[in-house]
């Protein structure tokens, strides 16, 4: 980070039609050195509908004057966070559940290391047909490393999973 500049890895082959359910998951780490000059809210995941409109976004929310993260989960940007800082020099595993449903039904669901951590239950949501990983939309001032690894997309919950070999930063 420390631009303006989206840093994406754009899927193009997620499906989910009205009233199906489906979870997208992967593995967030934020670097000690994460620093933000200006208070900063951006996405780090979204689920993009027709002409690439978010249907449901998963952000992070950088306080200036505690460089404390937040994570948390909405519409077109993250409106409702967890109650709990994420920390800093450790690898999170991140879900978002999605419930598609128009008419304003719609819920997305957001788990952090296996916990539920926050929810929102007003989503108007369209056919989904792709999803947007990366820092999007982040504020220059906000500096600092975010890593992504282990990005899934299933009709089951992933977490949690049995690995061989387990994440580490080197």
């Amino acid at each position: 980070m420390g631009d303006t500049n989206d840093h994406t890895l754009i899927e193009g082959d997620i499906d989910i039609a009205d009233t199906v359910t489906r979870y997208s998951s992967f593995y967030l780490y934020i670097g000690q050195n994460v620093v933000a000059t200006a208070n900063d809210t951006f996405n780090i995941y979204e689920v993009q509908g027709t002409a690439n409109a978010v249907e449901n976004a998963v952000g992070l929310r950088i306080t200036a004057t505690t460089d404390e993260v937040e994570i948390g989960v909405g519409n077109v940007a993250p409106t409702v966070f967890a109650d709990a800082t994420v920390s800093k020099g450790q690898w999170h595993h991140v879900e978002l559940v999605s419930v598609i449903q128009t008419g304003g039904t719609g819920t997305g669901t957001l788990w952090l290391d296996g916990a539920q951590v926050a929810t929102i239950t007003t989503l108007t949501n369209t056919a989904v047909l792709r999803g947007v990983l990366g820092t999007q939309d982040t504020a220059a001032t906000t500096t600092g490393t975010l890593l992504f690894d282990r990005f899934r997309f299933d009709d089951a919950q992933v977490y949690p999973e049995l690995t061989q070999y387990p994440l580490s930063v080197l």
